[in-house]
C-alpha cells in the first residue's frame, strides 16, 4: 500500500541501471502480479495510510484496521510499516526552477529521464 500509482520497486536501480538504460521500467518492479495474488498479498496502490489503530487481544479478527487518507479502511492481520525517507530539498535560491529535479520514486526517475536528453551546461 502505498500513495505511489506503481506496484512495488527496486529504489536503487532508479538511479543507476534505469537513468544508463541498462534496463526497463518494467524491471525494476519487485515481484510478478502472479507473487502477490498466490501469496494472498493485496496491492494497494494511490492510497496514503494516515492512521493506524490496533485491536485488544480477546476481541475481533485480525490485529487492526489501517485508514487512509482518502477514508478507506483496510484490516490486517500482520502489518509492515515502511515509511521510507523524503528527498531533502534545497534550501537556496532558484531551488523552485523548473529545472531542479530530486529523485526519490519512479516519477521521479521517470521525469528525469525524459529532460536528461534536453539538458545542458551553462558557462
Amino acid at each position: 500500500m502505498g500513495d505511489e500509482d506503481h506496484r512495488p520497486y527496486q529504489r536503487p536501480a532508479l538511479s543507476k541501471e534505469f537513468l544508463q538504460d541498462k534496463i526497463t521500467k518494467e524491471s525494476l518492479i519487485y515481484r510478478s502480479r502472479e507473487y502477490w495474488e498466490e501469496h494472498r498479498i493485496d496491492v494497494v496502490k494511490g492510497e496514503w495510510i494516515e492512521h493506524v489503530s490496533t485491536r485488544d487481544a480477546g476481541t475481533a479478527a485480525g490485529s487492526g484496521i489501517a485508514r487512509s487518507a482518502t477514508g478507506r479502511e483496510f484490516a490486517f492481520d500482520r502489518l509492515a510499516l515502511t515509511v521510507g525517507a523524503s528527498a531533502r530539498r534545497l534550501a537556496i535560491p532558484g531551488a523552485e526552477l523548473d529545472g531542479v529535479l530530486y529523485l526519490r520514486t519512479a516519477d521521479d526517475a521517470l521525469e528525469l529521464k525524459a529532460r536528461a536528453p534536453e539538458s545542458r551546461t551553462s558557462s
